[in-house]
């Protein structure tokens, strides 16, 4: 093999592999958005849970004194 070849060679190997790692930044790229995405549905559904139970809290604390109230049958 010349050292033409050779250089031809590199050069082509070079190419695909900057091609396979420009598809693999994009990939990247996307994965990072995805991330982003479900962190902010995670958060939501956190802040969801949060409320969900202030407000069970607070309904179990007005049957309490609903039921205190009520004289006994």
């Amino acid at each position: 093999m010349t050292t033409d070849e050779r250089i031809d060679a590199i050069a082509k190997t070079l190419e695909q592999t900057t091609g396979v790692v420009a598809a693999l930044a994009g990939t990247v790229a996307a994965h990072d958005r995805q991330i982003g995405e479900n962190s902010r549905q995670i958060g939501a559904l956190t802040a969801s849970v949060a409320e969900l139970k202030a407000t069970t809290a607070d309904l179990a604390r007005q049957w309490q004194a609903y039921l205190t109230r009520v004289p006994p049958q």
